[in-house]
């Protein structure tokens, strides 16, 4: 496998789960010598500096608009590919699928798409484009179990869709816990912290609710919103009218490239989202060993053992997420308990070693049936 090259397509390189989790992907296969290259559409270039050192990173421009913008994106998208001589193509994002398998087709490589969310969120949220972004790719990746299962539920083949769960680099995420940067003044008190874009999936909205009804029974509790997005204003708004921006009981913090400092001096996690893939903010808590309070979807009920790192909730009862907030808060020897479990997890499923081991077996399957011989350039 090492002679080969593999292309990943993505939209862009922010600070998204998605994106990160390409970052792991680059560096789980220069670990063993597969070299990598990625293409990205240009929507947010956070993470560019952390790839580089390892693979080229070629921006395709994403301002082009028009008729014939993903025609255009198509031919440039080929003409890279065959200039860095990619032997097989992995989209890391669901809306780059199709391109991904057109440029597959034109030049006659193996193309792979990718699940990172809800397959019905995946679709609805792609239009009249999510189905054949689904359908037409011979190969598909899905991030946690039943994202995998519901794609075979909804007609793709077991032989040629694959399970591929995040990972997450341990060593560096310990480093950046050390050495944050400039953070607000904790205080005292228990600190809850959620982190995710502020879009309406992540349900920041159940979240403030939750804390409103909490501190009437804990008035100590203290929260951190990590993340940007269109709904900021309307949270701020809520937050407001909760009472919960007196005395800064509630701050939003934005987009913040240190997460693993902002998690070191929290107590609690909480994800309250409606839909999930494998969420890596749940991952980065668990390393952080934080007891999480997180909503039972996607792949959140493969990480969260109940009572054990963390409670699980029915998506949109804010009600049960205020109890086990006020729960984790009250008992510290629990909070420790969770906490010491949640990193035990991390430490045992995590690993960029296993990211590894899963690729080059995905890889190796996708190149063989496909005509490829493994281990030799395709051109």
């Amino acid at each position: 496998m090492k002679s080969i090259r593999v292309g990943y397509v993505i939209g862009g390189l922010g600070l998204g789960g998605a994106e990160r989790e390409l970052v792991n992907q680059v560096k789980s296969l220069s670990m063993v010598g597969i070299a990598c290259v990625v293409f990205s559409f240009g929507d947010g270039r956070d993470l560019e500096p952390e790839i580089e050192p390892l693979a080229p990173v070629v921006l395709i421009d994403r301002h082009w608009k028009g008729t014939f913008y993903r025609i255009e994106r198509v031919l440039k998208l080929q003409k890279l590919v065959r200039r860095f001589r990619v032997d097989l193509l992995h989209s890391q994002t669901f809306y780059t699928n199709l391109y991904a398998w057109a440029v597959g087709k034109i030049v006659g490589i193996p193309a792979i798409g990718s699940i990172q969310s809800d397959v019905y969120s995946e679709i609805r949220g792609n239009g009249a484009w999510g189905m054949p972004s689904f359908r037409w790719p011979r190969w598909m990746t899905a991030n946690s179990k039943p994202a995998y299962h519901t794609a075979l539920e909804l007609g793709r083949s077991a032989e040629n869709t694959f399970l591929l769960e995040n990972a997450l680099d341990l060593a560096q995420f310990d480093m950046l816990a050390a050495d944050g940067e400039v953070l607000p003044d904790r205080g005292e008190g228990i600190l809850v912290v959620s982190v995710g874009n502020l879009r309406e999936q992540k349900r920041h909205d159940l979240l403030l609710e939750a804390l409103a009804l909490a501190r009437r029974s804990m008035p100590n509790l203290k929260c951190w919103i990590v993340g940007d997005g269109p709904l900021r204003h309307a949270l701020e708004q809520q937050a407001q009218a909760l009472g919960l921006l007196e005395d800064a009981r509630v701050q939003f913090l934005g987009k913040r490239r240190d997460v693993p400092a902002v998690l070191r001096l929290a107590d609690i996690f909480v994800l309250s989202s409606n839909h999930e893939g494998y969420p890596n903010a749940v991952q980065e808590a668990l390393a952080a060993g934080l007891p999480v309070v997180a909503t039972r979807v996607g792949a959140v009920p493969d990480m969260i053992q109940e009572g054990d790192n963390g409670f699980l909730i029915p998506p949109g009862d804010y009600g049960q997420l205020a109890e086990r907030i006020v729960c984790l808060a009250s008992q510290p020897s629990e909070r420790v308990r969770m906490g010491l479990n949640a990193r035990r997890y991390a430490e045992e499923h995590f690993s960029l070693e296993r990211l590894c081991r899963d690729l080059i077996g995905i890889y190796s399957r996708v190149l063989g049936k496909s005509g490829f011989p493994l281990g030799v350039q395709s051109r």
